[in-house]
């Protein structure tokens, strides 16, 4: 058996968010976002990562950038101001590269990041967000990345106890025979880290589970170990993109490259969403 449950999103663990806030995170969380973001005309957006871990670190950084884009191209960005308050003391702390380029780029695009600030509940009479040691702030708009959990059943489960899955960090394997678990629903350290919560760890993991459960079957020894190796593409706004390249288990200290942010690199960046999309679907995208 293999578990890929995946990760859930509970809003409802930030007091005051459900009443007085708006998140991306889902189908509907971002349907009924974008009205409110066509309508706003000025004032003070926060846009706020509650806690850690979350499904796609790069995803609220771009989210900044394209919000920046967005009122740009409406003529209205002076009218704007656009805060980003995260809990870490830096942005993608398993991506080094990527967070400087990330802060270089946020500054020149006055959007104010704030880091060591963790959002903890909202007013939304007071239209203020309460924040772990520093003063509450306001906000005429306030967007946050909601607390992640694990799945109800895997909570309640022998699996989970109360918590994420553990595994063998080799070969994604359970302490319960030929149960295997992948992607979100895991937790696997990595120094004071963990492998993110993204879609290409999940990919890299599910083929070395398969190539260990064909050994089990067949004797065919094909196995390889899981190095948590992955590319994933971060929007900066503007149509440029950059590739970050990651090997978090395959060598001593966890290895993450750059390739600049360009234009250009949207080319990859369409090749890997239609090959997926080819492959889980049948179809490719336009």
């Amino acid at each position: 058996m293999i578990v890929a449950l995946g990760a859930d999103l509970a809003p409802e663990a930030t007091p005051g968010f459900v009443e007085g806030g708006y998140e991306f995170y889902s189908l509907p969380g971002a349907t009924r976002l974008y009205p409110v973001l066509d309508i706003f005309t000025s004032g003070t957006i926060l846009l706020s990562i509650f806690g850690k871990p979350y499904k796609c670190p790069p995803a609220p950084y771009e989210a900044a950038f394209q919000l920046h884009d967005f009122y740009r191209d409406k003529g209205i960005r002076d009218k704007i101001n656009i805060k980003m308050l995260i809990p870490a003391p830096v942005p993608l702390p398993v991506a080094p590269g990527a967070a400087e380029e990330v802060k270089k780029r946020f500054a020149e695009r006055d959007i104010e990041l704030l880091t060591k600030h963790k959002v903890t509940a909202l007013d939304p009479a007071a239209k203020q967000a309460m924040i772990s040691e520093q003063n509450p702030m306001a906000y005429d708009l306030f967007i946050g990345v909601p607390i992640h959990r694990p799945p109800q059943v895997i909570r309640d489960s022998v699996l989970g106890k109360g918590g994420w899955v553990r595994v063998n960090k080799n070969n994604l394997a359970t302490d319960f025979e030929n149960v295997y678990a992948i992607g979100d629903v895991t937790h696997i350290p990595v120094g004071e880290l963990a492998v993110p919560k993204a879609g290409a760890f999940a990919e890299d993991g599910a083929k070395v589970v398969v190539a260990d459960i064909v050994y089990k079957i067949t004797g065919v020894d094909r196995r390889s170990i899981f190095e948590a190796n992955g590319t994933c593409y971060l929007e900066f706004g503007d149509g440029n993109v950059a590739e970050i390249s990651a090997s978090y288990l395959g060598e001593e200290v966890p290895k993450v490259s750059l390739v600049q942010p360009s234009v250009k690199s949207r080319e990859g960046k369409q090749s890997f969403e239609n090959d997926r999309l080819n492959r889980w679907f049948r179809r490719v995208q336009g």
